[in-house]
C-alpha cells in the first residue's frame, strides 16, 4: 500500500494524535454507557479523517498482452490490421481522435499515463514526450495534415535586422500571407502539393506581438506570436597595420548598428592613430589586460604587428570571455596563430549563398577546419571560430565584402558579418539562466518544462506571479527543473526573481497549428520507437487508490453513534 497525502505526513499524525486523545478524554469523562464502544467510535471517527488526508492506495498486479493508443489522425485500417493480429489487445482512444469499435475512450490525455508501461502500438500523429514509452513501442504514422506541416523560426529576432521565416506546404495551391500589426509584410504564390516557403520582415521596434500566416486557399489564418528583442550594444576594439576600404566601411557598419568602436591605426613602429565611435576616447597605446576587460570583441586587421606578448595577452583575454576575430591575409597563413588548422587551395574567390541570392567575393586561398562553422561554400570553409576557454577565437576569410554595402546589398553584407560577430563577442555574464524545453507549439493543459541554471544556493522561480517549486538535479550542479500547466491562452513570462532574469512564451489553443503538431509529434514518436516490442505478456503493477467514500461512510457510522450512544 502507498500513500499520497494532501499535507505533510507529519503535521496528520500530529493532528491525528491530538484529536485521539482529545476524543478519548470526552468520551472518558461523559458517565454514560457503552465507554469501550464509544472509545472505539471516536478513534475510528478520527482514522476515517485521517485516511482521507492520506490517500492510500493498494497495488495489485495483473497480466496484460498490450495496449494500442490512437491518437489525431490515425487510419481505421492499420487499427483493423492490429486488432486482427492481436485480438487480445487493449484499445484506447485518445481525445480529439475519431471514435473506434469497442476502444475504450480517455476522457483526458493524462488518463494515458495509467498504461504507459503496457503500450506497444501508437497510431496516428503520436503522444507528446511526457506521455511516450520508454521503449518497446511501434510507431505507425498517420494521415498526413493539410496547411502548414513545418515552421521554423529563428531562435531571437532582433529589431531592425532581417528575418526569414522557413516552412513546408502540403495542400491546394495557394498564396501563402504574412501579417504583422501594421498589415501584409511579405507573400509567397505555391502550387498544389508539398512545398518549400520562405517569408521575411524587418521588425522595426521591440516587443512582444502577435503576426499571422494566412492561406488564400483554406481561409487559413494562425496566429504567430513573435518577440522582437533590441540588438546587443558590443564594444569592439580593432587593430590594424594600415587602412582600407574593408576596415573603413565596417567601421561604419558598426557604429550605425549601434556598436562602440574603437579603432588602433599604426603609423610608425611605436606610434598610432585612434579612431572612436559611440566611444569615448581612451588610450590604446598597449595592448594590456586591463584594455581589453573594457570591450566584448577584438579585431585584428590588416596584417596587424603583434608581438609574443600580445598574442599572450589577447590569448589569455579570450579565455576569460574576449572574442576574437582575425581577418587573416594569405602571408599570414603561411605561419598561422591561434591554432587554427590551415590547408591552401588554389581559388582566390569564393561562390556562396546569401540571403537567397549567389554571390562572388575574392577569398583567402585556404580551407580551415574550426570548431565551429558560420559560411561555407560546397569546397571549404570561409568563417568560423574555434573555443578558447570561455571566449571563441574566429577567423574570416573572405576578402572585399564591402562592395556589396557599396552597391546597395546592406542585407547581404549584414549577413556576411552580424552572425559572425555576435557569435564571437564577449557572452553576457547573468547569475541565471531561463530556458522553456517545449517545441513550438505550446498548448493549454499540456506540462510545459522549464530548466534553470544558476549560480544561486536557491533559485526562485516565478511564472505569471505564481511560485514555482524546482527541482534539483542530483548529478548536475546548479541545474534545476519544473513543470507549468497553462491554463490561459496568451503570453506567459516565468521570471527568476533573484535577478529578475525573464523568459517569454506564449500558449495556443489546441486547435492552432494543427499541421505543425502533427508534423512534430510524428517526427519525434518515429524517432522514439523501438525495433524490439516483441512482448506478447506483461505483468503490470497498478495502483488504486480507495474510494474516499468508504472514509466518508465510516465517519457517519462512527459519529452517529456517539451521538446515539448517550440517547440509549
Amino acid at each position: 500500500m502507498q500513500i499520497e497525502p494532501l499535507v505533510p505526513v507529519w503535521i496528520i499524525a500530529t493532528a491525528g494524535i491530538a484529536l485521539m486523545m482529545l476524543f478519548g478524554w470526552l468520551e472518558w469523562k461523559r458517565n454514560t454507557k457503552f465507554l469501550p464502544a464509544r472509545l472505539t467510535a471516536a478513534m475510528v471517527m478520527v482514522l476515517s479523517v485521517l485516511l482521507y488526508l492520506l490517500q492510500p492506495a493498494v497495488q495489485r498486479e495483473r497480466t496484460t498482452s498490450g495496449v494500442m493508443v490512437l491518437t489525431q489522425n490515425y487510419q481505421i485500417a492499420q487499427a483493423d490490421s492490429v486488432r486482427a493480429k492481436h485480438p487480445d489487445f487493449r484499445f484506447l482512444v485518445m481525445p480529439g481522435a475519431a471514435p473506434y469499435s469497442n476502444g475504450q475512450q480517455l476522457i483526458s490525455a493524462s488518463e494515458v499515463l495509467n498504461y504507459k508501461d503496457e503500450i506497444r502500438i501508437i497510431a496516428g500523429d503520436g503522444l507528446p514526450a511526457w506521455a511516450l514509452p520508454k521503449s518497446g513501442f511501434r510507431f505507425l504514422g498517420g494521415i498526413k495534415q493539410a496547411g502548414i506541416v513545418n515552421l521554423n523560426i529563428p531562435d531571437k529576432i532582433y529589431a531592425n535586422r532581417k528575418t526569414t521565416l522557413t516552412g513546408l506546404w502540403n495542400g491546394a495551391a495557394t498564396t501563402l500571407m504574412l501579417e504583422g500589426p501594421g498589415g501584409t509584410l511579405d507573400s509567397i504564390r505555391l502550387v498544389a502539393g508539398t512545398n518549400p516557403f520562405a517569408l521575411s520582415f524587418t521588425p522595426q521596434q521591440t516587443g512582444k506581438f502577435l503576426f499571422s500566416l494566412k492561406a488564400s486557399a483554406t481561409k487559413l489564418e494562425e496566429v504567430l506570436p513573435l518577440e522582437v528583442l533590441p540588438m546587443r550594444s558590443l564594444q569592439i576594439l580593432m587593430f590594424q597595420s594600415y587602412p582600407s576600404a574593408e576596415t573603413r566601411y565596417m567601421k561604419n557598419f558598426l557604429i550605425e548598428q549601434g556598436h562602440g568602436v574603437a579603432i588602433r591605426t599604426q603609423i610608425s613602429k611605436t606610434s598610432y592613430r585612434t579612431e572612436f565611435g559611440n566611444l569615448t576616447s581612451i588610450n590604446l597605446n598597449r595592448i594590456t589586460s586591463e584594455l581589453l576587460k573594457e570591450f566584448d570583441l577584438v579585431i585584428l586587421a590588416n596584417e596587424t604587428a603583434l608581438t609574443k606578448n600580445d598574442q599572450m595577452v589577447l590569448e589569455k583575454a579570450t579565455r576569460s570571455g574576449l572574442g576574437l576575430l582575425w581577418l587573416c591575409s594569405a602571408e599570414e597563413l603561411q605561419n598561422p596563430m591561434f591554432g587554427f588548422k590551415v590547408s591552401l587551395v588554389a581559388a582566390d574567390t569564393a561562390h556562396l549563398q546569401v540571403e537567397e541570392k549567389e554571390i562572388v567575393l575574392p577569398a583567402v586561398p585556404a580551407n580551415i577546419n574550426p570548431d565551429i562553422t558560420v559560411h561555407a561554400n560546397a569546397r571549404r570553409t570561409l568563417s568560423g571560430y574555434n573555443f578558447s576557454g570561455v571566449g571563441k577565437i574566429g577567423v574570416q576569410l573572405l576578402q572585399e565584402t564591402y562592395t556589396q554595402q557599396a552597391t546597395a546589398e546592406a542585407e547581404i553584407y549584414s549577413a556576411l558579418w552580424t552572425p559572425l560577430l555576435e557569435a564571437l563577442a564577449r557572452p553576457v555574464s547573468r547569475a541565471t539562466k531561463v530556458i522553456v524545453k517545449n517545441d513550438f507549439p505550446i498548448y493549454l493543459h499540456e506540462p510545459i518544462e522549464i530548466e534553470v541554471i544558476s549560480s544561486q544556493a536557491m533559485p526562485e522561480l516565478v511564472i505569471d506571479s505564481i511560485a514555482l517549486p524546482l527541482r534539483e538535479d542530483l548529478v548536475i550542479d546548479n541545474y534545476w527543473s519544473t513543470s507549468f500547466w497553462a491554463t490561459q491562452p496568451g503570453w506567459h513570462t516565468v521570471t527568476a526573481t533573484v535577478d529578475s532574469v525573464s523568459t517569454n512564451f506564449y500558449v495556443h489553443k489546441h486547435s492552432a497549428w494543427q499541421g505543425v503538431k502533427s508534423s512534430v509529434l510524428q517526427t519525434r514518436n518515429r524517432a522514439n520507437q523501438s525495433a524490439d516490442n516483441t512482448k506478447q505478456e506483461t505483468f503490470v503493477v497498478e495502483q488504486k487508490r480507495i474510494s474516499p467514500l468508504w472514509f466518508f461512510i465510516l465517519f457517519l457510522l462512527s459519529a452517529g453513534f456517539l451521538w446515539l450512544a448517550p440517547k440509549l
